[in-house]
């Protein structure tokens, strides 16, 4: 993009690509979160769901350690090599990154197994003997996680590399469709073994998915473990996000370890929680992140050194207009989301009560997720993966404070807490110094923004939140979630109106340009 581009840089093409993986995204997790209400209404909170949970913790961990550093780092990588030595060369780059990976998968995945009683006890020490034997043998299933998941993460990479957004939508759809067609056909048979099964056949799926959709379209390279001299900078700058994912991926394992240790049950209601969350972050956060970043990337090799701080800024506006009032929706509404969501069958009033704590604690992770994106993409984008390790230490170390001080007073909730609290102080820091290294980041333009979002949302969301925690009590599943579709709608109304008197015409911009792309019939048809 050249210097002349207008401050919001791609944003309608940005909007238009993650539209498209949002849209799929977000029709998987229709079978996602029929999978969770059916494994909700099966066993409510309970020991054995905590045992799968527990041996889910270190497979998630390496598979995310495998292709988060990797991935990050690919796209720069590539797009260097492609402008100095040509296509071919680099995809001869990135055929030897996605062998290599896969290699490594599997030997991870054997190494995993073979020491899986060491790994229970240490992810789950809180746990019952009967309750480890159980997440022993879940964790040789879920084990081919590692590769399943880093493969399918480097195959998503060579697809936004190239712009091609397709195989990933249609993966977004097979792969949670699979798992909860594995999970409820299985669970007469197998019970809670039949989840463990259909985690990782939907990863199986997904990589399956993007794997023909890339070969399709001519994307996949050939396999080689030849990597030349081109990864010696690729190498520099995934070396420290390696880290950095290493040491963040412990908070996965300190929250289970810690809630397996508070209560029978706690990190299932920690899963449940997780999962009121999971619902807007899956179906908007990767789309946002995975389409965001190569146009960072490309903003942060343009002529003009302006050009990331401008696109890093116009994007802050939009993700505050946006998701600070979900977040504070999701807030004050709380225990209103969790009775429609899970309250039937085994997920009685304790197991809402646990999660409701759960859900509020991580409401502003919907919005810091998305700051996420922006933050270390942009920083991903001038290669400053040292400054991203160090980011990631900290992260831990705060992280593993809080979450003693705040589960030893909060419980289970409290452990979700200290997820939004570190997130949000690091990505502070990070912001400030995006401010310091790009001339164009305006930190004054995106705090008024931040202040003017949440001035807008708390209108509404005070008092929602006034009448649902202190006078709602539990009706039936309809009137539940009538009463729930009444106050969302009352509070964004309530906050377009505030927003447009504050100054904040973003939300506006967002309606104009939805109308524009959704069918709806026009006056001059009517």
């Amino acid at each position: 993009m050249s210097a002349a581009a207008p401050p919001g840089f791609a944003i309608a093409r940005v909007g238009r690509s993650a539209a498209l993986i949002t849209l799929a995204v977000a029709f998987g997790q229709v079978f996602g979160i029929g999978r969770e209400l059916y494994v909700a209404n099966q066993v409510g909170i309970a020991p054995q769901l905590d045992a799968l949970l527990v041996a889910l913790v270190v497979p998630t961990m390496l598979s995310g350690l495998l292709v988060s550093g990797t991935a990050a780092a690919l796209l720069p990588a590539y797009a260097a090599i492609e402008r100095h030595a040509g296509q071919a060369a680099a995809r001869c780059f990135s055929g030897a990154i996605l062998t290599w990976t896969g290699l490594i998968g599997i030997v991870a995945a054997i190494i995993v197994v073979s020491v899986g009683s060491a790994i229970v006890s240490v992810t789950g020490p809180g746990l019952s003997l009967e309750a480890r034997e159980e997440g022993i043998r879940f964790l040789s299933i879920v084990a081919p996680i590692i590769v399943f998941g880093s493969m399918a993460g480097l195959v998503t990479a060579l697809c936004q590399i190239a712009g091609r957004f397709g195989p990933i939508a249609l993966a977004s759809v097979v792969g949670p469709l699979t798992s909860m067609l594995v999970t409820i056909a299985g669970w007469p048979a197998f019970g809670l073994t039949a989840l463990a099964l259909g985690t990782t056949a939907g990863l199986l799926a997904t990589l399956l998915v993007l794997f023909g959709g890339a070969l399709r379209l001519g994307l996949l390279p050939a396999p080689t473990l030849r990597v030349r001299r081109h990864g010696v900078g690729f190498v520099r700058h995934a070396l420290p996000l390696w880290a950095s994912s290493m040491t963040l991926q412990m908070n996965v394992l300190v929250d289970r370890a810690v809630s397996s240790i508070l209560a029978v049950g706690a990190v299932s209601a920690l899963r449940f929680g997780e999962g009121i969350i999971r619902i807007p972050l899956t179906s908007i956060g990767p789309a946002w992140g995975m389409v965001l970043y190569p146009s960072l990337v490309r903003e942060a090799q343009a002529d003009s050194r302006e050009s990331l701080g401008r696109a890093a800024v116009t994007s802050f506006r939009y993700v505050f207009s946006i998701f600070v009032p979900i977040s504070v929706a999701t807030a004050a509404m709380a225990p209103l989301i969790v009775d429609v969501a899970y309250r039937r069958g085994a997920f009685g009033a304790e197991a809402a009560g646990a999660t409701t704590g759960v859900a509020a604690a991580l409401a502003p992770m919907i919005v810091v997720t998305m700051v996420e994106a922006i933050v270390v993409g942009a920083h991903n984008a001038q290669r400053r993966g040292t400054l991203l390790f160090l980011a990631g230490v900290a992260n831990v170390a705060i992280h593993l404070v809080l979450n003693l001080a705040f589960g030893l007073t909060f419980g289970v909730a409290g452990v979700a807490l200290s997820t939004s609290v570190t997130m949000a102080l690091v990505l502070g820091f990070l912001t400030m110094r995006l401010a310091r290294t790009e001339p164009a980041f305006d930190l004054g333009d995106v705090a008024g923004s931040g202040i003017r979002a949440v001035a807008a949302s708390m209108v509404p969301g005070v008092p929602i939140a006034a009448w649902v925690w202190v006078v709602y009590r539990p009706g039936s599943f309809l009137e539940n979630l009538v009463l729930l579709v009444g106050l969302m709608i009352a509070g964004f109304v309530t906050y377009l109106v505030m927003a447009s008197r504050l100054g904040l015409g973003e939300p506006a911009i967002v309606l104009r340009t939805l109308r524009r792309y959704l069918p709806f019939p026009s006056r001059s048809a009517a």
